[in-house]
C-alpha cells in the first residue's frame, strides 16, 4: 500500500527524530515522507533508509506559523492518493499505519487517529512498551473501539488523521484564511461535514509528546480571536469557546457564547503570559 506521510515542523528537531524512530518502526512503511519545514535547517542523521523530501514553508510577516498553507503545500506535493497527516509532537504507534488504512479502505471520509498523551519525557531508547506505560488518554475525548463514526466535527484535532486525496482536493484543503494556531482543523471537519461525508475516530494509537504550552493561551490571544473571528463569519458559531471564555473571565474581551461579535478590551499581560506557561505540560 503506498501512501504520503505529511509532518509539518517548526523548530522541534527532538520531537521530530521521535517520530521518525517511531515511523521507521511501523508495520506499514510510509512511500513518501514530507516535511514542512516552518523554522531552521533540520539535522535528520541516521534516517537515509527513509524516503524524507523537506519542504520549505515560509513563514509569513505576522509571525504566526502558516499551518494550513504548510499542510497544504503537503499535500499538493503528495504522489499518492492516500495522506496521512502527523504533527511533529507524535510518534505512531507500530500498527497505526497499518490500522488506519484499513479503515480508510473500508470507510469514505476523514478519519482521526487517538492520541494518548506521554506524562513524563521520551527517554532515547524508547519502545512502544514504555510509550504505552508511560501515557493516558485525553480526559475529554472519547475512547473508542475499531473505527467510529462521529457526528460532532468539534472532536477533530489534526494531530494525526487520513485523507484520500480526491477529497481533500474536493473540500478545498486547509482555509488559509487561518493564520496561526486555532480553528483552522474544525474549518476542516465542517467542510467534510458541509459536503455530506464521515467524519471517523479510529483506536489506531500515536503518542503525543510533550511540550511547553501556555493554558490558557494567552500567548496567541491575537490568533486565536481573528481565527475564531473567520471561523464564525463561514459557519455562524464560535470555535474555541473555552479559550474565548478563559479571555472574557480575565475581561480581555467583550464576548459570550451567544455574542455575534468579539470585541477586544486589552491585550494579555507579560504577567498573563509569564503565570500560564507550562514547561512540560501533557495536553492543554
Amino acid at each position: 500500500m503506498e501512501f504520503s506521510l505529511i509532518v509539518p515542523v517548526h523548530n522541534r528537531e527532538k520531537h521530530l527524530i521521535n517520530l521518525l524512530k517511531g515511523v521507521r518502526n511501523a508495520t506499514m512503511q510510509p512511500s513518501e515522507i514530507l516535511i514542512i519545514n516552518m523554522g531552521s535547517s533540520l539535522n535528520l542523521t541516521g534516517f537515509d533508509s527513509l524516503p524524507i523530501q523537506i519542504l520549505q514553508s515560509p513563514i509569513s510577516k505576522s509571525g504566526y506559523l502558516p499551518l494550513a498553507r504548510a499542510r497544504n503545500q503537503g499535500a499538493e506535493a503528495a504522489k499518492y492518493e492516500t495522506l496521512f497527516f502527523l504533527d511533529v509532537d507524535c510518534i505512531p504507534s507500530a500498527s497505526y499505519f497499518d490500522m488506519m488504512n484499513g479503515h480508510l479502505e473500508a470507510n469514505t471520509g476523514l478519519i482521526m487517529g487517538t492520541p494518548k498523551y506521554l506524562m513524563q519525557p521520551v527517554q532515547d531508547g524508547f519502545n512502544e512498551k514504555s510509550l504505552n506505560d508511560s501515557s493516558i488518554n485525553h480526559p475529554y475525548r472519547p475512547v473508542v473501539e475499531g473505527c467510529a463514526l462521529s457526528t460532532d466535527p468539534g472532536l477533530f484535532w489534526s494531530l494525526c488523521f487520513a485523507i484520500r486525496k480526491s477529497l481533500f482536493n474536493e473540500i478545498g484543503g486547509f482555509d488559509e484564511k487561518y493564520s496561526g494556531y486555532g480553528a483552522e482543523d474544525t474549518d476542516l471537519s465542517f467542510s467534510i461535514r458541509d459536503k455530506e461525508y464521515d467524519f471517523f475516530i479510529s483506536d489506531a494509537i500515536v503518542y503525543h509528546q510533550q511540550h511547553a504550552v501556555h493554558s490558557p493561551p494567552f500567548d496567541k490571544f491575537d490568533q486565536i480571536v481573528e481565527n475564531s473571528k473567520v471561523f464564525y463569519k463561514k459557519w455562524g458559531i464560535w470555535p474555541m469557546g473555552h479559550w474565548l471564555q478563559s479571555f472574557s473571565e480575565y475581561n480581555l474581551i467583550d464576548w459570550a457564547p451567544h455574542y455575534k461579535k468579539i470585541d477586544v478590551l486589552k491585550a494579555p499581560s507579560d504577567e498573563h503570559i509569564k503565570s500560564s506557561y507550562k514547561p512540560k505540560a501533557p495536553f492543554v
